[in-house]
C-alpha cells in the first residue's frame, strides 16, 4: 500500500513527494484553489505530477502527467482500472527504486524459507 507507506516514511523522518490521495468520484477532481492541493503542493506548483495506483508496484499504471489540468483525466483512468484511491504526487527527477514488502516471509540465502511471526 502506497499510502500507508508514504505516511509510514514521513512518520519516521524520511522525506517523501508531497502528495495528496483521491478515490472514487474524487479522482475526477484536483484544483489549485483545494485545500488538500495547496497544503501539499503549494499554491504556485502546476506540473509536473505523478498519477498511480496507491496499491502495485514495478510502476505498473502509474502516468506523468505535465500539468495540473491532465492530472483529473489520468487520476480517474487509474481509479476506474483499480477500483482502488490514486496518489497525485508531485514528480522528482531522479534514480527511481522499487522496494517490496512482505510481512512475515523468512529470507535466508536469497530464498524464501518459511514464515515468521510477527510479534
Amino acid at each position: 500500500d502506497k499510502v500507508l507507506m508514504k505516511q509510514w516514511l514521513h512518520g519516521i523522518g524520511l522525506p517523501t513527494a508531497p502528495f495528496v490521495v483521491r478515490f472514487g468520484a474524487g479522482a475526477r477532481t484536483l484544483s489549485a484553489p483545494d485545500p488538500d492541493f495547496a497544503q501539499a503542493f503549494g499554491h504556485s506548483y502546476r506540473g509536473p505530477f505523478l498519477v498511480k495506483p496507491a496499491q502495485g508496484r514495478g510502476s505498473v499504471m502509474v502516468e506523468l502527467v505535465d500539468d495540473l489540468a491532465a492530472v483529473s483525466a489520468a487520476a480517474e483512468r487509474i481509479n476506474q482500472a483499480t477500483q482502488d484511491r490514486v496518489i497525485i504526487e508531485r514528480f522528482v527527477a531522479g534514480q527511481e527504486y522499487c522496494t517490496w514488502m512482505a510481512g512475515g516471509l523468512h529470507v535466508q540465502g536469497g530464498e524464501i524459507v518459511g514464515e515468521r511471526k510477527l510479534a
